[in-house]
């Protein structure tokens, strides 16, 4: 078990955003009851969630650490597990894969750092510092971050590496914590830094250096997101590196598209719900065995081309 935990461990340490810090102490939990609580039937659920703590946290689609404190608490004093807590994992039971896996935990060490350069071109990179140094060398911008100094204790908003931060961008820009709230210092703040950002197209401040938006591609649980500031004079076939981009993204599309195979699989799926249709009938009408399968192949046609076998794909697909 030791020898387990101590692999696990050594594979968060590999990932980026401070893993082992943020989910070590759970695995070791998770480690313990695996031994202690062996014939647990929530063990299956355990190790789900077990595979996703080890996975880039780009691809989490939901709070495994809320999650799994949860279900831990529930094996140790073998208790039994909600239904939707067992719904819940039964739709995250399929892992994404290893080439998307890999690609992914490469791109948010480089992310962590700030560094987005792999997938955007040499000339997006000079739009980049030319916007940069416009805006640091501006008087209009330095006389306005002088005045939020004088109007708050700017040391209580900074993080470990001095850095203040907007709040971040939700879709259709939605943001459920963006209520203003005059009394509460830290909302105020956030709101008058938010406002000052927007103006200056930032996404914070690391000391005086204002960190300017960059042309970035983010990686989330449900897509590729591509992210173009406001202020960018955007030119798609010469700002962003295209093959880099697909690297990242292409390893996660379950299944090739383009409208050459989207035609393909309606003609499959329909031949597949006429596979079943078939079958039913001629099971009503008391068909069985070998006899069955010739039916059913004489009513699609394929008697020739078909086996049995590709009767049963076809009986599954109808289902699926």
């Amino acid at each position: 078990m030791k020898a387990d935990l101590q692999r696990d461990l050594d594979a968060l340490r590999k990932l980026a955003y401070r893993r082992v810090e943020k989910v070590g102490s759970l695995l070791e939990e998770i480690h313990a009851i695996r031994s202690s609580h062996s014939n647990h039937p929530a063990q299956p659920v355990v190790e789900i969630i077990r595979r996703w703590l080890l996975m880039p946290f780009t691809l989490w689609p939901v709070d495994f650490v809320g999650i799994g404190k949860h279900v831990v608490a529930v094996v140790r004093r073998d208790g039994v597990l909600q239904p939707e807590i067992q719904f819940l994992v039964e739709q995250v039971s399929e892992f994404p894969q290893v080439e998307a896996e890999r690609a992914v935990a490469a791109h948010e060490l480089r992310v962590e750092k700030g560094k987005y350069e792999a997938v955007v071109t040499p000339s997006a990179r000079l739009k980049f510092r030319e916007k940069a140094k416009s805006v640091s060398g501006n008087r209009m911008f330095r006389e306005e971050w002088r005045t939020l100094q004088t109007l708050f204790d700017l040391a209580k908003f900074r993080d470990k590496k001095r850095i203040i931060r907007r709040r971040m961008v939700q879709e259709r820009n939605f943001r459920p914590d963006w209520e203003f709230q005059v009394e509460d210092e830290k909302r105020r703040f956030q709101t008058v830094f938010d406002a000052f950002c927007h103006r200056w197209h930032l996404y914070g401040m690391e000391g005086n250096k204002p960190l300017v938006l960059k042309l970035s591609v983010n990686l989330t649980a449900h897509g590729t997101m591509i992210v173009v500031p406001a202020f960018w004079s955007f030119d798609c076939h010469r700002d962003l590196d295209w093959n880099e981009i697909m690297k990242l993204h292409r390893p996660r599309v379950v299944q090739r598209q383009g409208p050459v195979l989207s035609v393909s699989r309606i003609k499959r799926k329909r031949l597949a719900k006429k596979t079943e249709r078939l079958w039913d009938q001629l099971t009503r009408s008391g068909f069985k065995g070998d006899e069955r399968y010739r039916k059913v192949k004489e009513g699609l046609g394929k008697v020739q081309t078909f086996t049995d076998r590709e009767i049963r794909r076809l009986r599954k697909e109808a289902a699926s």
